[in-house]
């Protein structure tokens, strides 16, 4: 991680540029794309493969998902000293240049090689709610705390599959406290724990409550149902070749 944040501040201090966001951008997509040549996973296993979603998974496959490739392209700019956040909308992370004054082209779309793509574009293309908007849920770049939290919900992931249910609880809490407006993780972590009370008799009311409030909590926060939002075509192998 140090070593390509090392590259970009190289190519910053050879280039010209090193006090200005928008030049600190362009290095960071030269590195991260072109050197590095990241790209989405195209596959049709893409979203079940975990590697999409954790970062050595990403670096070392040079693959991810709207999750993985944003989650790789901010630590490296964070470890870099750069001010990028990474930012939700339903069913997709993109990432932003936090700057003052604000950049007039701030948003780094980490599926399609750095491009900026517009709030009004994500916003249309995903559905977001003006209610998401207003909670902070949707197109608000998370602080380093609220970033934690989703990579807790990344995680819990992991136990759930193994069939470790209270360490998936453990993961679940974790993430939910980090990140308090994560409309996605909240109405997630609601649909699993009315699932797990289903088949634990001891806990049925406590699983069961908590899932409830949590799914209010959802609806409170403005979550769009990901099932609504569009999904992109998925390249043929011949366009992928």
């Amino acid at each position: 991680m140090q070593s390509l944040a090392d590259r970009v501040h190289y190519l910053l201090r050879t280039g010209g540029g090193i006090n200005d966001p928008e030049v600190h951008i362009r290095a960071l997509n030269h590195v991260m794309f072109r050197e590095e040549r990241l790209g989405y996973d195209h596959s049709a296993d893409a979203r079940g493969n975990i590697l999409n979603y954790f970062l050595h998974g990403v670096l070392a496959r040079k693959l991810g998902t709207c999750v993985g490739l944003p989650l790789a392209y901010v630590a490296v700019a964070q470890r870099a000293g750069f001010p990028v956040q990474p930012v939700n909308v339903p069913d997709h992370v993109f990432a932003r240049y936090k700057a003052f004054p604000p950049l007039p082209y701030p948003n780094i779309e980490c599926t399609n090689g750095g491009k900026y793509t517009p709030d009004e574009r994500y916003i249309r293309r995903f559905l977001v709610s003006d209610r998401g908007m207003e909670t902070g849920a949707y197109m608000r770049g998370l602080s380093r705390r609220e970033h934690l939290g989703s990579l807790f919900y990344t995680a819990a992931a992991i136990p759930l599959k193994r069939g470790d249910y209270d360490q998936y609880i453990w993961y679940a809490e974790q993430s939910l406290e980090l990140g308090p407006r994560d409309a996605f993780a909240h109405n997630e972590f609601a649909r699993v724990f009315a699932s797990l009370a289903a088949h634990d008799p001891r806990r049925y009311g406590a699983l069961r409550k908590r899932a409830q409030l949590l799914a209010q909590r959802a609806t409170d926060l403005g979550y769009v149902p990901v099932e609504l939002v569009p999904q992109p075509q998925r390249p043929t192998t011949k366009e992928n070749s």
